[in-house]
């Protein structure tokens, strides 16, 4: 099931769309997976009819306030995906809100305070940045801080940069020649934009727990992608 509310001028309709949305979500037997939240039409009063979703998109042509982020993220817990086309606060506190959502995405530019720690702290299985801030040494920091974790939930990042490129030297890691016999059938992972694709330069690196990753750029391009290989050798 999937909403997307535009203007509500009259706020005494919220009873009724809430015991609407109760009813339907109940007859279905199915929860609300996707909400749409245009933030210049959105009164603030229909964030209380929402407790949780499988997928939250925010987006908007003005940059969203702390307060009505910060107010979206505490009221609604998203189990799935977390995306936002619109601009945040540079500075804005995502510490300060419990993410339980299991991806992350910034279409627009990346705040600041989405640093590769806090990345790497959130636990997410996804995360991509479209217009990243991130440099060379945070792509390197956010690998280095899988490697010597346990973190087993992470399925991959995917980084695009507009105003610059990175190069992610990992040579301390031991990085081995990308090679598709550590995987069983082989599937090329395209994701976005082919970056998995025989133009690419990618190295391996094996966790002491023997959990497979591979690092992936484009040469002389704006693309960096970490890809961990669970279930490498499917029966």
């Amino acid at each position: 099931m999937e909403k997307f509310f535009p203007e509500i001028p009259d706020v005494n309709q919220l009873l009724h769309i809430k015991f609407t949305i109760v009813y339907l979500t109940d007859l279905f037997r199915c929860p609300l997976k996707d909400l749409f939240f245009e933030i210049s039409t959105l009164p603030p009063p229909i964030l209380t009819l929402f407790d949780q979703c499988e997928c939250l998109k925010i987006r908007g042509e003005n940059r969203i306030s702390n307060e009505l982020l910060a107010n979206i993220l505490e009221r609604i817990t998203v189990k799935q995906h977390l995306w936002f086309q619109v601009a945040t606060d540079p500075n804005f506190d995502f510490n300060s809100v419990n993410i339980k959502a299991n991806g992350i995405e910034f279409r627009y530019k990346s705040p600041l305070s989405f640093s590769s720690q806090l990345a790497a702290q959130l636990n997410f299985e996804t995360v991509k940045m479209l217009d990243c801030h991130w440099t060379s040494e945070d792509c390197i920091s956010f690998v280095n801080q899988w490697f010597y974790s346990s973190n087993t939930k992470l399925q991959w990042l995917q980084l695009r940069f507009h105003s610059h490129t990175v190069h992610v030297n990992i040579d301390h890691l031991n990085p081995l020649p990308f090679c598709e016999k550590r995987r069983g059938e082989f599937e090329v992972v395209t994701l976005e934009n082919g970056v998995f694709r025989e133009y690419t330069e990618k190295v391996d690196i094996l966790r002491s727990d023997d959990l497979l990753a591979t690092v992936s750029t484009v040469p002389d391009s704006n693309y960096f992608v970490f890809y961990v290989w669970h279930d490498r050798f499917l029966a």
